[in-house]
């Protein structure tokens, strides 16, 4: 279960657990939604797919799985976007899940977008994610 090397920073001075282990190691593979909703758009478009319900079809997921993951590029500032794009922190990719951004693709107007994002963060960074401090400026904390 456990594999021979340095101890990852994550732990600090702390010996892991089986079960810390287990849920770091599981963490660290993961894509996060910008990534994978770039691997739609690239899809997308490589096909030149006529709706996002015949993406579905060909990629083996539904609809509004798509819909998710597209609205995530298109509606979400760049520079957020951006970020979210090159932040490789496990801890980051995981705390920005889908679920947590698609809410911020209904807000209506760039303010109520970069409120919503700067509350996130806080909300990031009082659970312990140390790279919020990363963000773009507009939302930093």
């Amino acid at each position: 279960m456990f594999e021979a090397g340095e101890r990852p920073p994550e732990f600090g001075n702390q010996v892991p657990d089986q079960r810390r282990w287990k849920r770091f190691s599981s963490r660290k593979h993961r894509p996060g939604p910008i990534v994978i909703a770039d691997e739609f758009m690239a899809e997308y478009r490589r096909v030149k797919a006529a709706t996002y319900a015949d993406l579905a079809d060909r990629l083996g997921v539904s609809r509004p799985t798509v819909t998710y993951y597209m609205a995530l590029l298109t509606k979400l500032p760049d520079d957020f976007v951006a970020w979210l794009r090159a932040e490789k922190d496990p801890e980051v990719v995981t705390f920005f899940s889908e679920r947590r951004l698609r809410p911020l693709t209904r807000l209506a107007g760039p303010a109520a977008q970069a409120a919503a994002i700067t509350d996130l963060l806080s909300r990031a960074g009082a659970a312990g994610v140390g790279a919020v401090a990363s963000a773009p400026t507009p939302y930093r904390i």
